[in-house]
This record gives structure tokens, C-alpha cells and sequence, in this order.
């Protein structure tokens, strides 16, 4: 799906934004409030974000199952050590 930049800017002050329905009205407003918050610096995320660290495995965790290979082709975070297809979930957690 192509994204078009639009070139109307809304005006200084009150406006009214009319046209038929469906057409985007409702979308380009809440866009438009979005990016001035956003120019802002207000947090958009308003505590709905949890953050969350991973910390890899260390070799002495993984003991005799730790294989230097392995840990240098795809690294020792835990969810990536114990995937059936290490080089896939790498891909899918690096990717997002």
C-alpha cells in the first residue's frame, strides 16, 4: 500500500474540515493532533508501553549445553537458544 504525503496544511486558528463521508476526515484530525503532541514531546505512549530486558545466557548458565558456535552465530538470549529454528526466531526478534 503506497503512502501519499499530503500537501494541505491546516490553518492558523479554527477551522472546519468538511467533505463526504468516508474520505478521511476523522483520520487526518487525529494525525494531525498526533504529530503536534508528538513535535511536542509529550509521550504518546501515556504508560501503556511496559518495557521489558531480555539479558542472554552467560556459558557457566548453560553449562554443557553451551556451544561456542552456536553462541557466535546466533547469540544466548534465551529465546533464541531454545527455538527449534535458532536462525529464525533471531531473524523475527530482531525484525519487530
Amino acid at each position: 500500500m503506497a503512502v501519499e504525503r499530503k500537501f494541505f496544511q491546516p490553518p492558523a486558528g479554527h477551522f472546519f474540515l468538511f467533505g463526504p463521508r468516508g474520505t478521511g476526515k476523522s483520520t487526518w484530525l487525529r494525525a494531525a493532533s498526533a504529530r503536534k503532541l508528538k513535535r511536542a514531546g509529550v509521550d504518546l505512549l501515556a504508560g501503556r508501553a511496559v518495557v521489558r530486558s531480555m539479558h542472554p545466557f552467560v556459558a557457566a548458565e548453560l553449562g554443557a549445553r553451551f556451544d561456542l558456535p552456536a553462541a557466535l552465530d546466533h547469540g544466548l538470549l534465551p529465546l533464541v537458544w531454545d527455538a527449534a529454528d535458532r536462525a529464525e526466531t533471531l531473524s523475527a526478534y530482531v525484525g519487530t
